[in-house]
């Protein structure tokens, strides 16, 4: 854009609406080109494409920008395509890459490909790593080469669908802000060596999935993340025969979120069993500054039900006298996950977490691409 066209009406007794064309300077486009390129890699694809077709200051930008590579879960394009399209890509791009996302190639026929690509020193200042790989029958559990944890730089780390390696040393990433772990397994040798309570300080939101309430594993995450908002907690549908499991000793050191910055906990799905009471229970009586917390039920909620928790709960002798409870029905369609949270907590605005629990044996090139049919 090398200049800005703007439409004013005119004052003098023209008739209303006429127009008179004024040129004003372009002041974004007269930013360095590590600013421009920083801005095309954020817009995404279409729009950075676009705007390097109209506005000529910003073509070459669009060429060197910091390469956004998404591979969608699509099978329009056959799986030997795709390697031939990844492999050329990465091997034009000058570089630095800003995002990786790959969701289409199984990771166990695929391995010494994912490690190539993950030594690049192309992506030594990756910021985003996206990392869905795709079920294939009998082949579950297949270790992440240890490539694909060497970058320190991440801002964003999303797995799903493996093991992490085993016997090699902590990852480290002082910058992370979102760390969404999904069907993934990792070994207790490799849980008990590595420490995040000095990693994550920056994390605001906590999203749990697991199999039943056990206060001893929700306590162990909060510890990592000290200045936690927003805790969101789901439970499976494996606990009824599970009544007074993981709860934890109430001889416990203080838990630092829980005094100063933890305002929402969301429970779902809340049903009222002694499990699900002494959980609530002990958040009710140690969060300090909490403000609202939500119960989410799969079955009834009547107002008197409603009513009958808040005595359960013991909500009179609640840690913060502010705090609100909120009893309602819960539909699959609301819950917090996903796309959802992703609308609703933007990452610009937000830095959150999702760990999910899960029954598992342990020519010149553009700067962004995404894989779709030819």
């Amino acid at each position: 854009m090398d200049r800005i066209i703007s439409n004013k009406s005119h004052g003098d007794g023209k008739e209303a609406g006429e127009a008179t064309v004024h040129e004003e300077a372009d002041l974004i486009s007269r930013l360095p080109d590590c600013v421009l390129g920083s801005i095309i890699s954020l817009i995404g694809t279409e729009e950075g494409a676009r705007t390097a077709i109209l506005a000529r200051r910003w073509r070459h930008v669009w060429r060197s920008a910091p390469l956004n590579l998404d591979d969608p879960l699509y099978p329009v394009i056959v799986e030997g395509r795709r390697l031939q399209l990844i492999s050329e890509i990465v091997a034009a791009h000058p570089g630095p890459t800003r995002r990786i996302a790959f969701r289409s190639l199984p990771l166990r026929r695929n391995i010494l490909h994912y490690d190539t690509w993950f030594h690049l020193p192309l992506l030594d200042d990756l910021k985003e790593l996206v990392l869905h790989f795709p079920f294939v029958y009998g082949c579950h559990g297949q270790e992440l080469p240890t490539s694909a944890l060497r970058f320190t730089s991440l801002r964003v780390l999303d797995i799903n669908n493996c093991n992490f390696p085993a016997g090699c040393s902590p990852p480290a990433f002082p910058c992370l802000t979102h760390l969404s772990l999904q069907q993934v397994g990792i070994s207790e040798e490799g849980m008990v060596s590595v420490s995040l309570a000095e990693q994550f300080p920056t994390v605001k939101i906590l999203a749990l999935v697991m199999p039943e309430p056990n206060l001893k594993a929700v306590i162990g995450c909060l510890r990592c993340f000290p200045c936690l908002e927003k805790l969101h907690v789901k439970f499976g549908y494996s606990w009824k025969h599970l009544e007074g499991a993981g709860i934890y000793n109430n001889t416990i050191t203080p838990i630092e979120c829980l005094q100063r910055s933890l305002r929402t906990i969301v429970l779902r799905p809340y049903q009222g069993l002694k499990l699900h009471v002494e959980f609530a229970k002990f958040f009710i009586e140690r969060a300090m500054v909490l403000e609202l917390m939500k119960f989410g039920s799969s079955g009834k909620c009547t107002t008197r039900w409603a009513q009958e928790q808040r005595t359960e709960l013991n909500i009179e002798n609640r840690a913060s006298s502010s705090a609100q409870f909120c009893f309602a029905l819960d539909l699959p369609s609301t819950f917090w996950m996903g796309e959802g949270l992703l609308q609703r907590y933007s990452l610009l605005e937000r830095k959150w977490v999702i760990l999910r629990w899960q029954v598992f044996s342990f020519h010149p090139t553009p700067s962004s691409y995404i894989l779709y049919e030819s």
